[in-house]
C-alpha cells in the first residue's frame, strides 16, 4: 500500500464531531458529565436519567433538539445523543406571512463559532460553567 488515505485520494471525508473537553462529577447523590467539542455544542449528560440530558448551548437557529436514549450494553448503561428527524416539508405548516415579512435580522449566535477545547466548573463567586474555544473566545454559562 502507498499509505494514501481518503483525503489524500481526493475522496470526500465524512465529518465526525468529536469531544474535545469534559468535566463531571461522580457521587452517590448524583453524577453528571458536561462535554464540548468540534460541533461547537455543550452537552449535559445526567447518569441517572436520559430525559434530563440535553444541549446546553450550540444549537443553530431552527435546528431541532436531539434526544437522548439509554440502552443496556452487557452490564453497563450507555447514553446516546441522537439527532431528531426533521419532519418532511409537506408536514410543516407554511407561514401565512408574505415572504418580505418573514425575513428579518437573525439574532446573534449565543454559542461558540469554533471547536470547544476546554470546560471548567466554577463554584464561587457564582456557580457556572466556563467554556473556551479554539478561536480564543471564553464564555460563561449559568
Amino acid at each position: 500500500g502507498s499509505g494514501l488515505g481518503a483525503a489524500d485520494a481526493g475522496l470526500p471525508r465524512r465529518y465526525e464531531p468529536s469531544v474535545r473537553a469534559m468535566l463531571g462529577k461522580i457521587s452517590p447523590g448524583g453524577s453528571f458529565l458536561v462535554t464540548g467539542g468540534s460541533d461547537c455544542s455543550i452537552r449535559y449528560w445526567d447518569f441517572m436519567s436520559a430525559q434530563r440530558c440535553g444541549v446546553v448551548a450550540g444549537l443553530s437557529p431552527g435546528q431541532h433538539k436531539p434526544y437522548y436514549d439509554a440502552m443496556n450494553v452487557d452490564d453497563a448503561q450507555l447514553y446516546v445523543c441522537r439527532d431528531t428527524a426533521v419532519p418532511p416539508p409537506e408536514t410543516v405548516m407554511p407561514s401565512k406571512l408574505p415572504v418580505q415579512q418573514q425575513k428579518g435580522p437573525l439574532p446573534p449566535p449565543t454559542g461558540h463559532q469554533d471547536a470547544i477545547m476546554d470546560l471548567k466548573l466554577l463554584r464561587l463567586p457564582l456557580r457556572c460553567v466556563i467554556s473556551a474555544s479554539r478561536d480564543g473566545v471564553i464564555k460563561a454559562w449559568k
